[in-house]
């Protein structure tokens, strides 16, 4: 699964595509470590519309940006021909074209910027068909020093543009072979999402990680952290910038990268997100089997029950998995250890993430995450 083809980041490429079309410049500004494919992506869009070029300016030396596209674009231009931009594009060559500009770096931005002010004015005197459009995309701290936008000029931040359910769907493709079955099949991808949030690349090498990893994953992410350049010397967090893909606008929240939520200040919203992870997995299930254990165990099951903070409970069918365990505790006809233990360790987990706290990889051992109870169970 492309990346792009996912509902918020498709809708990111048709704004672009649809500026294009009415006969606006692009600048697409990128945080480090976004996905890849962004150009084949828009390239799509376009469907069978001509005028599609792809030019690197990387290996052009600096040139200026009018002298870079008389060489690319123009061949019978005469030498005395005054350089400009109303001069450059009176020529047949590079009329009506999109162009997507590849390679451009912070420094040759200074020029590039220049340039497609200047060019963004003589566009209104252009009509829309013969017009030729820029799309540029620009990554990182070359970002930083952006035109406003005009008639003939639009900037897209890819910011904001993903959310949790674009997540959660690349993420369920990118486990889909896992092997894993039950609980487990469910809850992988779902951390993974909770985890990644907007950043594409860490849900892939999440991917590849071990379901212990996922459940404790913050060596991993340091290490992740040190690979992108986000600490210090002292082996501190550098201050958090969007430009570097540190942190982000998610479902209309600022959210840090999960990657630099690694100092000790920081370790609880890690565990917050694995907490909701795992409590939108693991509570619906621990509620089937709750009521699969009902069915089961009614004969050994009596009311009225007393809490122990004095409710009283007259309906078998609103015994929580804790009051099961107290209530068959008091009853020596029930000798079934197996599901006494089973019961024991559902109730230690939904306890804990009542309590907030994240379910560690040896409680997945149980038996009662292993072999759940079916509803047809003798």
């Amino acid at each position: 699964m492309d990346w792009w083809n996912l509902p918020g980041p498709q809708c990111f490429i048709q704004n672009i595509v649809q500026d294009m079309r009415d006969g606006r410049n692009v600048i697409i500004c990128l945080p480090e470590h976004s996905p890849e494919r962004l150009a084949l992506a828009v390239r799509e869009s376009l469907d069978e519309e001509g005028g599609w070029e792809r030019i690197d300016y990387q290996n052009s030396l600096e040139s200026l940006p009018v002298d870079f596209l008389y060489q690319y674009y123009v061949n019978d231009c005469q030498a005395e021909e005054n350089r400009t931009i109303p001069n450059l594009f009176s020529h047949d060559g590079i009329r009506g074209k999109i162009i997507w500009l590849d390679g451009i770096s912070a420094v040759s931005w200074t020029l590039w910027r220049e340039f497609i002010i200047r060019y963004e004015s003589v566009c209104r005197g252009m009509s829309i068909l013969g017009r030729t459009v820029f799309c540029i995309p620009l990554k990182g701290i070359s970002t930083i020093q952006m035109p406003g936008e005009e008639v003939c000029l639009s900037v897209r931040k890819y910011t904001g543009i993903s959310d949790s359910i674009d997540m959660l769907i690349y993420a369920s493709h990118l486990t889909r072979t896992f092997g894993f079955s039950g609980v487990k099949a469910k809850l992988v991808p779902v951390i993974i999402s909770k985890i990644s949030l907007w950043d594409a690349h860490l849900a892939e090498s999440l991917s590849r990680q071990s379901f212990e990893t996922l459940l404790s994953p913050s060596e991993f992410l340091k290490k992740t952290a040190i690979e992108r350049g986000w600490l210090n010397e002292e082996g501190e967090i550098i201050a958090p910038l969007w430009e570097l893909g540190m942190k982000d606008i998610f479902e209309g929240e600022e959210c840090l990268h999960s990657s630099i939520l690694i100092n000790e200040t920081e370790t609880s919203e890690l565990q917050r997100r694995l907490w909701s992870a795992e409590v939108s997995v693991l509570y619906p299930y621990i509620e089937e089997q709750r009521q699969i254990i009902l069915n089961h165990l009614k004969r050994f099951l009596s009311v009225p029950y007393t809490t122990r903070f004095g409710e009283v409970i007259t309906d078998i069918k609103d015994l929580e998995i804790g009051h099961i365990e107290a209530v068959l505790s008091n009853n020596s006809s029930f000798r079934d250890r197996e599901m006494r233990k089973r019961i024991s360790d559902l109730r230690k987990m939904r306890n804990d993430l009542a309590h907030l706290i994240p379910i560690e990889s040896t409680q997945f051992l149980s038996e009662a995450i292993k072999k759940p109870l079916k509803i047809n169970v003798k």
